[in-house]
């Protein structure tokens, strides 16, 4: 095995109470001893340069452990001849200054919550401000590798093209735009969603013009198309601040609103204890169900992926099509929906970026 990425879930706990937030909240935190249990393990499959992500909850509420995670990874870095690629996801709302410094020193890549002019809205009242302050500062260091994913609900959808314009104009290097499935996308709201999208092909436009650069990830050219698959439980793993391990923090989710122990079994991969004692027949047991998650094999409703013209474009994770009210394999028609309206946007922007003059 050949391990790109481990994230680790530092706790479950948060200070902020997000509307659309699927992620299952609880008071337990991961211990220094199961962290460095989970790295001991790992570390031989990691790659030359492999990612190693902080996530919660909120994980700068365990501050205290990801330091010493830090340090810890450092140590054996130095050892190995490899190289941790530290990241974080982040509401931003405890980042202070020492904080800052730490992860400016570490070179941290910042994945900042923030939903644009619908933050006050959905995520927590009269954050907006202290954000724009933050981003601020988050913009201005060289160290510090910066993207901002924003989310946004049938509710808030209005305001996603202005949100844009909002944080291109701060110079935010890097946005990523996020659609909540756990609410239904009625006929309405993808309308709107439509009109938005246009607006920001407009916006996108205009900025590309300016500077040569398209600030919104979802709208960057792929060097190659290709199938989407999932490489949760190939490439990467995950470890909950409980000590159990799964191929994906999603598929953590997943296994909580599972009833059947059979279905649990296959994408928990048991815990740290169980994993160092047997660690060749649980990655035999679980290997064969994750590497069924590629976008061909997927369904939506009687309408099946593979035969779909726009299949080489899309990739729908399976866990969010089960948090959208559909199932690992069978993608929710307003979910399908979502996508084929994304899918056309980016082809209309990139058709009148390609008829610019040179």
């Amino acid at each position: 095995m050949q391990l790109k990425t481990l994230t680790l879930r530092l706790t479950g706990d948060c200070n902020f109470r997000c509307r659309y937030c699927y992620s299952t909240k609880s008071s337990c935190s991961l211990s220094y001893t199961s962290a460095r249990k989970a790295i001991d393990i790992f570390y031989p499959c990691f790659t030359h340069n492999y990612h190693l992500i902080f996530y919660g909850g909120e994980p700068l509420l365990e501050f205290p452990l990801l330091k010493k995670i830090v340090f810890l990874a450092g140590e054996k870095d130095r050892s190995n001849g490899k190289k941790a690629l530290f990241s974080i996801t982040t509401n931003g709302s405890l980042l202070n200054d020492d904080i800052l410094n730490f992860i400016q020193h570490h070179s941290f890549h910042v994945e900042l919550s923030f939903d644009g002019l619908a933050q006050d809205i959905q995520r927590k009242k009269s954050s907006f401000k202290a954000m724009v302050t933050l981003l601020d500062k988050l913009i201005q260091s060289s160290r510090i590798d910066l993207e901002v994913n924003s989310v946004f609900t049938p509710e808030t959808v209005g305001l996603l093209a202005d949100s844009v314009a909002f944080m291109a104009g701060m110079q935010v290097p890097r946005i990523r735009l996020s659609l909540s499935s756990t609410t239904l996308w009625d006929d309405r709201s993808q309308e709107e969603l439509k009109k938005e999208l246009e607006r920001l092909e407009d916006i996108l436009t205009k900025h590309y013009k300016e500077t040569g650069t398209i600030p919104v990830l979802n709208y960057i050219k792929k060097s190659s198309i290709g199938l989407f698959t999932c490489m949760a439980g190939q490439e990467r793993m995950a470890v909950d601040c409980d000590g159990n391990i799964y191929g994906c923090d999603l598929f953590r989710e997943y296994t909580k609103r599972v009833l059947d122990q059979a279905e649990i079994e296959k994408y928990c991969l048991g815990n740290l204890e169980s994993l160092a004692e047997n660690h060749h027949s649980v990655f035999n047991r679980t290997a064969l169900h994750y590497s069924r998650f590629s976008q061909d094999k997927l369904r939506s409703g009687e309408e099946k992926c593979f035969l779909c013209p726009e299949l080489k474009y899309c990739g729908v994770c399976p866990v969010n099509s089960f948090l959208s009210g559909g199932t690992l394999f069978d993608i929710p028609p307003f979910l399908c929906s979502l996508n084929l309206i994304r899918i056309q946007s980016k082809k209309r922007f990139w058709a009148r970026i390609e008829s610019l003059p040179a």
